[in-house]
């Protein structure tokens, strides 16, 4: 009894394959995945609304974390060829 899951089958294995993707391959602007921006995305492919915490609770289910977006940027960026950190180079005033 009780109300059906928002998150079917199809759309917890397209999170677990989301996730190892830039936003960008889904038509988003974004670098980074927010659960807001998986919702939006999820909304327009399967029609299905589901709400941020929902999202959340299933990124769990496939081994998926929220983070502070700036730990997304540096990880993406790293593994970037070519990337090399400039810590310590900035040149003051």
């Amino acid at each position: 009894s009780g109300r059906p899951p928002e998150i079917t089958p199809a759309i917890e294995l397209f999170l677990g394959e989301a996730l190892v993707k830039s936003p960008r391959e889904y038509g988003q602007a974004q670098p980074n995945w927010t659960t807001a921006l998986l919702g939006k995305v999820i909304k327009r492919r399967f029609k299905c609304e589901v709400s941020d915490e929902c999202v959340r609770q299933h990124l769990h289910d496939v081994d998926g974390v929220c983070r502070r977006p700036t730990w997304i940027v540096r990880h993406r960026a790293e593994a970037q060829p070519g990337y090399a950190q400039k810590k310590g180079q900035f040149q003051g005033c």
